[in-house]
């Protein structure tokens, strides 16, 4: 059937023609298969499948970090120095985003405290804390109209350490709008929001706005005199923002989840 008076059969042209149509790396891999039955051919199937297996890793890592193969990953994760001299490969590296975690070269001048003041990691430090103590806070808080102020109370006087929790989520927010605003403000004073890091700056301004966002709508939740009428007085500003009927009423609404502070407000 394979072979007919000499000649090749149809299923041997099949065959064929199907061994064309194979990815390359399984065309490879075919004899290796056929020789897996001795011990030295085993031994070569797992040697190509791992080489195999890394370069595709490898391949992949490059993709998704702008160029950092596996081996250079690993060096920053240990730890590794960087190198004396800059070598010219590396640039795409320092322009990638795990790069500039820990980046393989750095200008020693790039290092000094004044450059940045540390608002960037004081930022992100503070919403670490917030994320902390608020998730503490919230197994005990209550977001209901009748509970909520009385949830509060009971953290501050029955929970251990409730009273030290919240004060350092309520200090915590306030210092986090203002290290995310100095931030911002140092990055447009020393115009490292220009070229190539514009979507940097248009992603700086949507966290800005989303902190001032968190941070107003958290004043309400003692659910106090005072966060009543604070919050009542700036969803009132931002209602009366031009045209009424369109931004203002939106704006109100998403502020105070109604057209009243109430329980929609709470869970803002």
């Amino acid at each position: 059937m394979f072979e007919r008076n000499g000649n090749r059969g149809p299923l041997a042209a099949m065959a064929d023609k199907v061994r064309e149509r194979l990815p390359q790396g399984l065309k490879q891999a075919l004899p290796l298969i056929g020789g897996a039955r001795t011990k030295e051919g085993r031994e070569k199937l797992v040697q190509q499948t791992r080489e195999t297996g890394y370069k595709f890793a490898d391949d992949t890592m490059r993709a998704v970090s702008a160029g950092m193969g596996i081996a250079d990953v690993r060096a920053m994760f240990r730890g590794d120095p960087p190198i004396e001299k800059p070598n010219p490969r590396y640039k795409v590296f320092t322009n990638a985003f795990f790069a500039h975690i820990r980046p393989r070269y750095y200008e020693k001048s790039s290092t000094k405290f004044t450059h940045t003041f540390g608002l960037g990691y004081l930022s992100a430090f503070t919403f670490l804390i917030e994320t902390i103590t608020g998730l503490i806070l919230m197994v005990w808080y209550i977001p209901e109209q009748d509970r909520a102020y009385q949830s509060m109370v009971q953290i501050i006087s029955d929970v251990p350490f409730g009273q030290l929790m919240r004060d350092i989520h309520r200090v915590g927010a306030e210092l986090m709008v203002i290290f995310v605003a100095l931030h911002m403000f140092r990055v447009y004073l020393t115009g490292s929001f220009k070229h190539p890091r514009q979507f940097t700056w248009v992603t700086g301004v949507v966290l800005l706005i989303i902190t001032l966002g968190l941070s107003y709508s958290g004043y309400l939740l003692p659910w106090d005199q005072l966060a009543y009428w604070a919050v009542t007085i700036g969803t009132s500003m931002a209602k009366s923002a031009p045209p009424k009927e369109i931004m203002g009423y939106i704006s109100n609404l998403l502020l105070r989840g109604g057209d009243t502070i109430a329980q929609s407000g709470l869970l803002r």
